[in-house]
């Protein structure tokens, strides 16, 4: 409502309430109320981490500023007009503290449990993670079964130590299995030979 909304009814015959006259007089129509509420508002974060009295200020103006539209509120409502949905919405402070004490509030035992939820999640997936490496190592497995003895044999003389002997470290880490599981495929195929030095 503002003061064109008041002449318009005065126009029409409609008497307004000199209360509401002296309210849009004195401090602006309900929309200009709304949009400063709103614009301390969007304030208070950067209020807040300076806190002290500039922040004590903007909340007390923020009070006024409310009760200034309920003020228009009561009014409208007493005259049977309609009141905008802008105000009807409109997030107030108490509004603020009840969202921000709700999430203060949150019991232990809520912590606990999102705790124990992402504990359990983690276990998962390092389960899965666990079954993935022993289908790899299989396979890694049964890969080294499939390889020709020409090409155990390339391996072996490729990665032999200083002295000749055949380095089973080096030759594991190729196909990406423990020495002991080259040293059981050599002897496995019976390439017995191999352990001689070709020098």
């Amino acid at each position: 409502m503002s003061l064109l909304d008041i002449a318009l009814a005065e126009k029409h015959g409609n008497t307004i309430n000199s209360q509401i006259k002296n309210l849009i007089l004195n401090h602006g129509s309900l929309e200009r109320n709304i949009g400063l509420h709103i614009n301390l508002m969007n304030k208070i974060p950067r209020f807040h981490k300076a806190s002290g009295h500039a922040f004590d200020l903007l909340i007390k103006k923020i009070k006024q500023i409310e009760n200034r539209i309920d003020q228009y509120m009561e009014y409208m409502l007493e005259l049977n007009l309609a009141i905008p949905d802008r105000a009807i919405r409109l997030i107030r402070l108490k509004d603020l503290k009840r969202i921000f004490s709700d999430k203060k509030n949150e019991s232990n035992d809520n912590i606990i449990s999102k705790i124990e939820k992402e504990k359990e999640a983690l276990n998962n997936t390092l389960y899965i993670a666990h079954n993935k490496i022993k289908k790899l190592l299989l396979r890694t497995k049964f890969q080294l079964s499939n390889l020709k003895n020409e090409e155990i044999e390339s391996m072996v003389d490729k990665n032999r130590k200083k002295n000749g002997n055949i380095n089973f470290a080096a030759v594991g880490r190729i196909f990406g299995v423990d020495p002991k599981t080259v040293k059981s495929e050599v002897d496995r195929r019976k390439l017995h030979y191999l352990y001689k030095s070709p020098i």
